[in-house]
């Protein structure tokens, strides 16, 4: 049985057809992920005295991250603590970093925060290529209360 030029070159066509949605697909699992990276807070209590140690922790096992923001708001203030850009691995690898841990010695009067209510708030983002490029992001709240008046 002998096979048209027709045929085969139909057959090639679909064969390469399929092979580039599979490539599609792929790249579709892996540079646009949705999965936001993970924030955890490691700090004893919600009272805040003349000082106190803060460690937060950020990870992202897929795509790798981005950028790591730390941030204390009070009314009206927010007063950046941490924010830094972290570096590329390429373009297959993604982030150098798949996780951060930062330890900071948070100083309520230095900062000019005021006895009361405030907010400690972590931010980060991954090396995803979802949401236009600028790639997932989790925010992490934590209710704390600045408390500087000495017993």
């Amino acid at each position: 049985m002998k096979k048209s030029p027709r045929r085969v070159l139909l057959f090639i066509f679909l064969l390469m057809l399929s092979a580039a949605c599979c490539s599609l697909v792929w790249a579709a699992m892996v540079f646009f992920e949705l999965r936001p990276p993970t924030v955890q807070f490691l700090l004893s209590g919600e009272h805040i005295g003349q000082q106190k140690m803060l460690r937060i922790t950020a990870a992202d096992e897929q795509r790798g991250l981005r950028r790591f923001s730390i941030a204390v708001l009070q009314g009206t203030k927010r007063i950046l603590l941490f924010d830094e850009q972290l570096g590329c691995a390429g373009l297959m690898e993604g982030g150098a970093s798949r996780s951060k841990t930062v330890s900071l010695e948070l100083k309520p009067r230095q900062l000019g925060l005021e006895n009361g209510p405030a907010k400690l708030e972590a931010t980060v983002w991954d090396y995803a290529l979802s949401h236009w490029g600028r790639g997932n992001a989790a925010t992490l709240s934590r209710d704390i209360v600045i408390d500087l008046i000495v017993p």
